[in-house]
């Protein structure tokens, strides 16, 4: 059996904590280093913000973004349709915008997605 990802992991962590609100995040790592201080070890913490899955679809969710979830049997796919304003503008006949994202589980694909959002500025 496989186990759960629970929670996004350091790297996933450190790049979202860059797109979204600390306060999103519903736990932390917390990342030890030691320092020297005027000569005297001194050990210090850095709290890194991380996200649940339920977190992340609750962002999603309070930006009108609601991924509608494969299981395939390679990995899970994770898309989500919106209505884009901009193409509406543009005259366009159908103004809705398909997004695709992968991982091998649920919360990794998750991530993907808020990557994907975020890189088109839908975040």
């Amino acid at each position: 059996m496989t186990a759960i990802k629970s929670y996004t992991d350091i790297e996933q962590s450190c790049e979202l904590a860059e797109i979204l609100p600390r306060e999103s995040a519903d736990m932390y790592w917390i990342h030890w280093k030691a320092e020297t201080i005027q000569g005297a070890f001194k050990p210090s913490s850095m709290d890194i913000p991380c996200w649940s899955l339920a977190a992340l679809l609750e962002y999603l969710r309070e930006h009108h973004l609601f991924p509608y979830i494969t299981n395939t049997s390679d990995c899970i796919l994770m898309d989500v349709t919106f209505y884009d304003e901009d193409e509406t503008k543009k005259k366009s006949i159908v103004p809705l915008r398909f997004v695709r994202a992968e991982g091998k589980s649920i919360l990794d694909a998750c991530y993907e997605l808020i990557l994907k959002l975020h890189k088109i500025n839908m975040l």
